[in-house]
């Protein structure tokens, strides 16, 4: 078991689900929606967020800034079925990058690692 953290964070359930079993060899919290994110970052603190764009009550992009301002060190990659200018807003919000839904899950796993990889000092 990899001791790494990954907040996953999506109102979509079916995505919460399928990410969690695909990065099950991390630990995993997860959130509905960006207040949850931030109130779940404030209480466990993880090395990596992935977070959807588009979610009630606070969207992907405002949690981004909320959590990359207060936790500068916590990498968040942005995830959206939406390209453009939402694309643009949430690298401006803080996050390292935002990759494209659907995504595979084997595209996903690789991602993680290197991030993680890339990080280690």
């Amino acid at each position: 078991m990899n001791n790494k953290r990954i907040l996953i964070v999506d109102d979509n359930e079916d995505v919460i689900t399928i990410f969690s079993i695909a990065l099950k060899s991390y630990v995993i919290k997860t959130a509905i929606n960006g207040k949850i994110a931030v109130e779940t970052v404030e209480t466990w603190l993880p090395d990596l967020i992935l977070m959807d764009i588009k979610m009630p009550v606070l969207d992907g992009t405002e949690a981004t800034k909320i959590i990359s301002n207060r936790y500068p060190q916590i990498q968040i990659l942005g995830i959206s079925a939406f390209g453009g200018k939402l694309q643009q807003q949430m690298l401006q919000a803080g996050a390292i990058d935002v990759i494209r839904k659907p995504i595979r899950i084997s595209e996903l796993k690789r991602m993680v690692k290197e991030l993680f990889n890339s990080n280690t000092s």
